[in-house]
């Protein structure tokens, strides 16, 4: 019982390095890096009704047809009348 485990103790301690180091590979020289991600700027479409979700959900022609969406919650395709 006692090699068993001194065996697999050995077999962890000499794997480890092997397999953290062989996850990652170096590029090779002269290739490219890696992709820059850039945050493209909002056009004028895209800010038509407002910059946050709080703008555009009390804009003037969105908020009432997502109080009807609310209210028709239960699937039925006509809202119900407000109480």
């Amino acid at each position: 019982m006692r090699h068993s485990l001194l065996r697999g103790a050995l077999a962890c301690l000499l794997l480890a390095p092997v397999v953290i180091a062989g996850c990652v590979v170096p590029p090779s020289p002269g290739s490219p890096g890696p992709p820059v991600a850039e945050v493209v700027p909002a056009g004028a479409r895209a800010l038509a009704y407002g910059r946050s979700a709080g703008e555009v959900l009390e804009n003037p022609q969105i908020r009432d047809k997502v109080r009807a969406l609310e209210r028709a919650s239960d699937g039925s395709p006509f809202p119900r009348p407000a109480p």
